[in-house]
């Protein structure tokens, strides 16, 4: 048989029951493969969706997620594109104070009930429907 065969493209959009729980947007890529981005699989990332916070809210909110993830709070799936190679980053319990750190600013500014609330719903992922523990997670994510 001679002559070339056209490279088949795959699509990664999704299932059904994925899309029925989550809200869903989908994308392509460079390569013109099609995926499916879940965004709201977190409580923060629900808020946005719903506008009860804002954009700014939400990136503090991913930076306190971001330093709980580096310091090893958090466990998130592991980066396979990042697994070779050094990672330039400080050891562990640098990256424990750095969140500390954090925390104790926010005890310091909001009390010890405000530090936990944001600990709870960020880290832990803790949704509420209690307008007035969003509010207080709305300032703190003001002041950090």
């Amino acid at each position: 048989m001679t002559g070339t065969l056209k490279p088949k493209q795959v699509n990664d959009i999704g299932t059904a029951a994925l899309h029925r729980r989550h809200a869903i947007s989908l994308e392509q890529a460079d390569s013109g493969v099609g995926r499916a981005r879940v965004n709201d699989q977190m409580f923060i990332d629900k808020l946005l969706i719903k506008k009860a916070i804002t954009i700014r809210h939400h990136q503090a909110a991913e930076r306190i997620l971001s330093q709980a993830v580096q310091a090893g709070v958090y466990l998130k799936s592991p980066d396979m594109t990042s697994t070779f190679g050094g990672s330039g980053h400080s050891n562990r319990n640098d990256r424990l104070l750095m969140l500390s750190r954090t925390f104790r600013k926010i005890t310091k500014e909001f009390g010890e009930p405000a530090a936990t609330l944001t600990y709870l719903m960020i880290v832990e992922d803790q949704p509420t429907d209690s307008q007035s523990d969003i509010d207080t997670l709305i300032s703190v994510l003001e002041f950090v």
